[in-house]
């Protein structure tokens, strides 16, 4: 998809390691990122700043370079129906089994600030179909560890009839059984 003519950008993610990204690899794909080049102006040599960690983004990069045909497709919107209903490729797969819980969730909140919309559904379904078979207190345990007390607070208030009371709200994310 690249050519030699193609434009590249820099892009500094928040751990400080600067990638050097085609243009093809942002454009319809990550909406955040390309919205800076545009505010900046495209023949800047500016590093556009993400709050991204390095890590991350690489994965991130990965799954562009694997699911082209989920950007490419002339109607995204279509392409986007069809992966809610098909399994994710066994390529794509094989990115998120090298992920650990928080890795997992890291992802998630990346593609969704990069407005990276095929990404973030092809995690958050790989990360539906590992919970799926779980019982209601084996996820409740997962994701307890993500819960502030503002968040339990919150939650106890709109829905007083379900009891989260004995989630304990900690920083760090348990990885899934």
């Amino acid at each position: 998809m690249s050519s030699r003519s193609e434009k590249y950008y820099k892009i500094s993610t928040s751990g400080g390691v600067v990638f050097t990204v085609p243009e093809s690899k942002i454009k319809d794909r990550m909406i955040t990122i390309w919205n800076m080049i545009e505010d900046v102006g495209d023949d800047s040599d500016e590093h556009i700043p993400i709050h991204v960690p390095s890590d991350t983004f690489k994965k991130i990069l990965k799954f562009g370079d694997i699911d082209e045909s989920i950007i490419t497709d002339v109607n995204k919107d279509e392409v986007i129906e069809k992966m809610r209903k098909e399994n994710l490729s066994d390529e794509v797969t094989e990115i998120f089994k090298s992920c650990n819980f928080n890795d997992i969730l890291d992802f998630i909140r990346a593609s969704n600030f990069l407005d990276y919309k095929a990404a973030l559904l092809s995690i958050c379904k790989y990360n539906s179909d590992l919970i799926k078979e779980l019982e209601a207190n084996d996820i409740k345990n997962i994701f307890a560890g993500n819960i502030t007390h503002t968040e339990v607070t919150e939650f106890n208030e709109s829905h007083p009839d379900i009891s989260v009371d004995d989630i304990i709200p900690s920083g760090g994310a348990p990885a899934p059984p």
